[in-house]
């Protein structure tokens, strides 16, 4: 589609006064396939040309960037997610593994800066939750990230006296 870049890691870049549409219209007689342009049927679930899922439960990106053009969803609503505490920042903090995992696999984002910039990671660092910290920093979180007031992990750990982290964060760091 021109003027739609879709990454390997989920974001998309509308650009070029693109028009992306998601879903197939609102008409009975059915609408166009948003990936690739073909006709579809009303109430069709997958592009008969493409293949393409046109009923959309749930679209989660990493990132959506609308640069000069429009964004229209028929028949459903876009949730704009800003920086806010999720489920998955407070179980780093209480060093629920398994809901940190669950929340993951899921589709949440280990990186995702609350209303203050921190992460998951930043949670886990505070509360001295080492085997959070070590799952998060082996699926990719980052270790040097900075939350708003310029704090990384290590600080926060450091500030807090996990010893455990401390060191976990200087491999990760180095």
């Amino acid at each position: 589609m021109p003027g739609v870049d879709v990454s390997d890691a989920g974001s998309m870049r509308i650009s070029d006064g693109a028009h992306l549409q998601i879903g197939t219209g609102g008409s009975d007689a059915g609408g166009v396939c948003p990936f690739c342009g073909a006709g579809a049927l009303a109430g069709a679930k997958k592009c008969s040309y493409c293949g393409a899922a046109l009923v959309l439960e749930t679209l989660r990106l990493a990132q959506l960037v609308v640069e000069g053009g429009s964004l229209t969803i028929d028949g459903g609503s876009l949730q704009i997610v800003g920086r806010q505490c999720r489920a998955i920042h407070n179980a780093a903090a209480a060093n629920d593994l398994e809901t940190v995992k669950a929340e993951v696999m899921g589709g949440d984002d280990p990186n995702f800066e609350d209303g203050k910039g921190r992460r998951p990671l930043h949670y886990a660092a505070a509360t001295g939750a080492l085997a959070t910290a070590q799952w998060l920093l082996a699926i990719g979180a980052k270790a040097n990230a900075t939350d708003d007031a310029g704090c990384t992990p290590l600080q926060l750990a450091t500030d807090s006296g996990h010893a455990a982290l401390i060191d976990l964060f200087a491999m990760y760091s180095g």
